[in-house]
Order: structure tokens, then sequence, then C-alpha cells
């Protein structure tokens, strides 16, 4: 595994220990995206350990950690560095994981930024379909940012009408993209349009 990061050492996965008080837990989707980003393109970040115990202590990157042991690596690359107390470990941990959770996203720049990669789920973290419902996306009066998708609709059902424009914002995607993902593979649905539009019937009856 090609390692393009700088770090301190190599060290064996058993000789790492995750600290027992990290209050994140990573759902099994995250830790196998994470392992195909590694396979795919390397350690780009090493995992930060605390060795003021001797113990290899992990402070950043517990789900990088997990990623390795999916992935089977024999050792991965650490930066090593130096807490003075528990206290300082502890609020390193917390305030790593708070700082990721403020992060504002500007959309543009995002848009942006996909349209211009040949992307997948494993090279991004997007979907193929949030791929292109972010870049089809649009702001409305209020500068809340909504996505915008056509879809057929049968005429029988809408005196005539063909086609209908939908508009959902991005909290309600989040809920969407599972759903409709789910519902394709139950029933081997190959056209998502229908399946949208019934699912958001169902979140605004």
């Amino acid at each position: 595994m090609k390692i393009h990061c700088t770090y301190s050492k190599e060290i064996k996965l058993g000789e790492i220990q995750e600290h027992p008080e990290n209050p994140n837990t990573h759902p099994d989707s995250q830790i196998e995206l994470l392992a195909k980003i590694i396979k795919k393109h390397g350690w780009r970040r090493p995992i930060v350990v605390s060795n003021r115990t001797g113990k290899n202590v992990i402070i950043k990157g517990h789900g990088r950690f997990q990623a390795a042991q999916l992935l089977n690596l024999a050792a991965v690359p650490v930066d090593i560095q130096e807490y003075e107390s528990e206290q300082a470990e502890l609020e390193d941990l917390v305030a790593d994981n708070r700082i990721t959770e403020l992060i504002d996203v500007d959309m543009d720049k995002l848009k942006d930024a996909l349209s211009k990669i040949d992307t997948d789920e494993f090279e991004t973290g997007y979907t193929e379909g949030e791929v292109e419902s972010i870049i089809n996306s649009i702001e409305i009066e209020n500068n809340d940012l909504v996505l915008e998708r056509e879809v057929d609709i049968d005429p029988k059902e809408s005196a005539g009408q063909k086609s209908l424009i939908l508009h959902y914002t991005l909290e309600e995607h989040s809920k969407l993209v599972p759903m409709i993902e789910s519902l394709q593979k139950i029933y081997n649905c190959k056209n998502p349009s229908m399946t949208i539009l019934t699912i958001l019937k169902n979140l605004h009856p």
C-alpha cells in the first residue's frame, strides 16, 4: 500500500489501540468506503497516536484504523504525538471530531469540483445519483439549496402532463437516496423517476 503522507513510522495493527473514550462510532458503510479509498489512492493521512502510556492509543483516525483492519493490512503509517496528560489527549480527540462537524460546504465549489472529475462513490464518497443531483441543484429565493429533477409521469394520472419538475432539499435528498436504492434493488426497478415521485408524495402527503 503506497504512503503519500508524512508520518513518524509504520506500526503493526496489533500494536495500536483504539481510544476507549472515543465518542464517535463508524458505520460499516463508512468503513467499507474508507477501505476502498485507501486501497485505490493509498495513505493520504496517517493515524495519529499518543505514546504517553507506551500503548499507541489512537487520537485521530479510528475510521482509518478500522478500514486497515478490513483490508487485513499488517502495518499502517502513524504520526506519533506527545501529550502531557490524559486531558490533553481527550481535548484533541473531541475537538477533532467537533471541528469536522462544524464544517460548512460551499455547494457552488463542490458542484464545480464534481463536474470536473470522472467520479464514482469509491473515489469521493458520493454516489453517482448524489453527484448528479448536486451538479443539477439550484438555489431558490430564500437561499436554501434545493435539488431539481425532471421525472416522467403517467399522462392518464395528470391530465396529459408528461413530466414534472421536482424540487427537494438536501435534507430530503439524504432521506431519498437510500430509500430509492433499496426499493430499486427490491423491485429490480431500472427507472428511479416514479420511485422518487412516490417517495416524495409520502414525505409531503
